[in-house]
């Protein structure tokens, strides 16, 4: 509870419908706002309303722990929300826009960003709009059921089976208790590749033009990493 000249108690504004249909509101007609010290500005990209399809957005909050605050429109859109806020691009929102200028399929689409900027200072990001992919699961726990199935068969299914050297395919008995996963880990490493080929096609934005990694590259990062 506060006290001082006004009292009251904080409260977060995400959980609250009409906060969220605000700030997609600001995204979706790229309108600004002006604060006592700042602006608050919305920049929608060409593939939002194709994302939003006419359907119904109302907004609820996930529940899950992380190190953003996560909004849902409608099963249509996700909306991340950026605790930490500085001045500048945001490294997440970037390379975001970059593939999605890259035209790399295999990401939620770009729907656009919330910036603020305070006097003379870069405008910063504040929260970045995606299409919503809906699955059952994620990719960890995808990969440790499938694990964890595994092991609950190899000890009574395969015997004394060889091992495979690294870079070979395994054993037929341990091919067979995998099962399908090794298909989705091969189309995991397969989507990788193809995203860091997309990274590293600038495409005309200089922050993405490879650069040389000599051995000053490597000391600059020893001493930032003892650092």
């Amino acid at each position: 509870r506060l006290s001082g000249a006004r009292e009251g108690n904080p409260l977060a504004a995400s959980p609250d419908a009409d906060a969220p249909r605000a700030l997609l509101a600001l995204v979706r007609d790229g309108e600004q706002r002006q604060s006592k010290r700042g602006t608050l500005g919305g920049r929608p990209s060409t593939d939002l309303e194709a994302a939003i399809g006419g359907r119904d957005l109302t907004p609820r909050q996930l529940t899950v722990d992380q190190s953003n605050t996560a909004l849902v429109y409608g099963e249509r859109l996700f909306m991340k929300i950026y605790r930490r806020f500085e001045p500048g691009e945001n490294p997440d929102l970037e390379m975001v826009r970059h593939l999605a200028s890259a035209g790399f399929p295999h990401i939620p689409a770009f729907g656009g960003a919330l910036t603020y900027q305070r006097g003379n200072d870069p405008a910063g990001s504040v929260a970045m709009v995606q299409s919503l992919v809906t699955d059952q699961v994620n990719g960890w726990e995808h990969a440790i059921d499938g694990l964890q199935r595994y092991f609950d068969r190899v000890d009574t299914v395969v015997q004394g089976a060889p091992s495979a050297a690294p870079g070979t395919p395994p054993p037929e008995g341990i091919a067979d208790e995998i099962g399908t996963y090794l298909t989705w880990a091969r189309k995991l490493g397969t989507r990788t590749g193809q995203m860091h080929l997309a990274l590293a096609s600038a495409n005309g934005n200089r922050a993405f033009d490879p650069e040389p990694f000599t051995p000053e590259s490597v000391a600059r990062l020893v001493d930032g990493m003892t650092g």
